[in-house]
């Protein structure tokens, strides 16, 4: 180790001898078996109850092709996903965290499907699809963001809903010149204690878009950034 490296801190994963705090866990993917540590002594044997493990990294699509910014071509069968409202669903305790800090690593970067970006792992993705609202939802206590939006999308509304307690990013835009999100209202959330696991994370994180407004919205207690436009 350098010798310039005087203080700091530094994560070891991947073994289960790194479990130190009860809380942890460690998966052996040669026998299938899970190691936990529990919170106390108390805590309901691991052998003798349910256990439930999170494994989608996505809740709700709205819409499902790829189109790389591309117009549906005359005559195609592809339609643009329309019209969609998400009014008063909670999206909640999937993969949770609870510790005050958490350390975690960079999930793969998605610009779209195959590329390298942002984070994806949402409770709501939205691509290719225009006229969407997500209204008076709750999201919370989630290992992953709260809506992801890319792939062309355009004239979405999220409004008047709780994003509190999140592993990554409230709202997060991606895409790039072709294919970046345009005319997204982001208005009137609360969004609070977001990037409990990646902390480079922000309440309103926007790779690329356009015509874009985001205004009235109660941020506190993110982990980076507020709100973060960046040329991605």
């Amino acid at each position: 180790m350098s010798s310039h490296i005087t203080r700091g801190e530094m994560t070891i994963f991947g073994t289960r001898y790194a479990m130190s705090r009860p809380g942890e866990w460690w998966f052996d993917k040669e026998t299938g078996r899970l190691y936990y540590a529990p919170m106390s002594a108390s805590f309901p044997s691991l052998e003798e109850n349910s256990v439930v493990i999170p494994m989608m990294d996505v809740v709700v699509k709205v819409g499902t092709r790829t189109l790389l910014g591309r117009q549906p071509p005359p005559g195609s069968l592809f339609s643009w996903t329309r019209g969609i409202t998400l009014e008063n669903i909670k999206f909640a305790d999937a993969g949770y965290d609870v510790k005050p800090r958490a350390v975690g690593f960079q999930a793969p970067f998605h610009a779209y499907a195959n590329g390298k970006g942002i984070p994806s792992d949402t409770a709501v993705s939205i691509r290719g699809s225009e006229n969407i609202t997500v209204r008076g939802c709750i999201f919370e206590s989630l290992a992953g963001g709260g809506v992801h939006i890319t792939d062309s999308t355009s004239f979405v509304t999220i409004e008047r809903s709780t994003f509190a307690h999140l592993g990554q990013s409230a709202v997060i835009l991606t895409g790039n010149n072709t294919n970046q999100p345009s005319r997204i209202l982001i208005e009137g959330n609360t969004i609070d204690d977001v990037g409990r696991i990646l902390y480079s994370s922000a309440a309103i994180l926007c790779t690329t878009c356009s015509h874009s407004t985001f205004r009235s919205n109660n941020i506190s207690r993110a982990s980076r950034w507020g709100i973060h436009i960046r040329n991605n």
